[in-house]
């Protein structure tokens, strides 16, 4: 991810713990993340800000996560976001507390 994605993708998590209008999203590129990852990461931040329902986390990730996530529906991404739970790069953590 280049550092400008990082910087947006720092802004989103922002919007997105806060409650904020999901408007001001702005889509990243993430490279050599596959579809489970970025579940993953959507189920991690879930778990660890408790801020919006899991569709709101399928609704974030399918924003930032545009182009990786085009020709995936909302319902397909809620349904799979503790899959396979120690696949893929990003791992699912019970506790971000201890990372």
């Amino acid at each position: 991810m280049s550092d400008d994605d990082l910087q947006l993708l720092g802004n989103n998590i922002i919007i997105y713990a806060e409650g904020l209008n999901f408007d001001k999203i702005t889509p990243v590129k993430a490279k050599d993340l596959s579809n489970l990852d970025l579940y993953h990461f959507g189920w991690n931040i879930w778990n660890y800000f408790k801020a919006a329902r899991q569709d709101r986390t399928a609704q974030f990730l399918k924003l930032t996560f545009a182009e990786a996530l085009k020709d995936v529906e909302e319902n397909t991404i809620k349904r799979h976001l503790k899959d396979d739970e120690q696949k893929g790069l990003i791992k699912i953590m019970e506790d971000l507390g201890d990372f």
